[in-house]
């Protein structure tokens, strides 16, 4: 029987922009215990370019037919007597506070349009949304996923998104004979870009330097470690470049 190849890499998140650079302790706090690292799916309440949104304390992060959108933001406790800004959610009626946020885009780049998007491991909670009079944005029973696939992202090579201490991870997955020198993705809205010295992909915010970390490649059910790194594949655009592994 033919063996199954799989190569698999692992992009770990961290964030520097953490609370301890946060003067208003007891704000973010309330908003990470708000806040749960499941992958809340599309029903119609999102543009139809959202797959799934994952939430964590300080980042909204958006999966995309074209990749991930990550929002980071804080939020602040306004003064009583300013109430000019309303950007509130619900979990927080009884105070004000004001919203300070960056986007970056995490895009793919000569990607696949015609894709596929599955939830994995749905738990028995559900969100409803009642948003606005138009009933069309309207959304019940919308399941929360403890994964989320997104098939057929290059040929043979599929996306998987997961959550693993606390981090938002992704994994490439390579089919045998896909080809992983395909994958390729831009950073938009990144105010600086760099590889460091420990081969982690570096963008920063108004908030501070974000790693993509933790690059790690394997091969088959013993997860035979294949030697990779990430490498610049012109303006903007990245990839990941391989040693010796079976194509097959």
């Amino acid at each position: 029987m033919k063996k199954l190849a799989l190569f698999h890499l692992i992009l770990a998140i961290t964030a520097s922009y953490a609370i301890g650079q946060n003067d208003n302790h007891e704000t973010q706090q309330a908003l990470e215990k708000v806040n749960r690292p499941f992958f809340i799916e599309n029903k119609g309440q999102w543009p139809d370019e959202v797959l799934y949104l994952a939430r964590m304390g300080g980042l909204d992060a958006w999966i995309t037919k074209k990749g991930v959108t990550y929002d980071f933001y804080r939020l602040e406790k306004m003064p009583a007597s300013d109430n000019s800004n309303k950007h509130i959610p619900d979990k927080f009626e009884k105070e004000d506070f004001s919203r300070t946020g960056h986007v970056v885009m995490y895009n793919f780049s000569g990607n696949n349009t015609a894709i596929e998007a599955e939830g994995k491991e749905k738990q028995s909670a559900y969100y409803n949304y009642f948003i606005g009079n138009d009933p069309s944005k309207h959304a019940s029973y919308v399941g929360l996923y403890e994964e989320a696939i997104v098939k057929n992202v290059y040929n043979g090579i599929d996306a998987r998104y997961y959550f693993d201490n606390g981090y938002l991870r992704h994994d490439y997955i390579v089919h045998p004979g896909a080809d992983p020198a395909e994958i390729t993705f831009e950073l938009q809205g990144s105010e600086k870009t760099y590889i460091n010295s420990n081969n982690e992909l570096i963008f920063t915010t108004r908030f501070g330097e974000v790693e993509i970390a933790d690059l790690y490649c394997y091969q088959g059910e013993d997860k035979h470690k294949v030697q990779s790194r990430f490498k610049p594949k012109g303006e903007n655009k990245w990839g990941i470049e391989l040693g010796t592994y079976n194509k097959a």
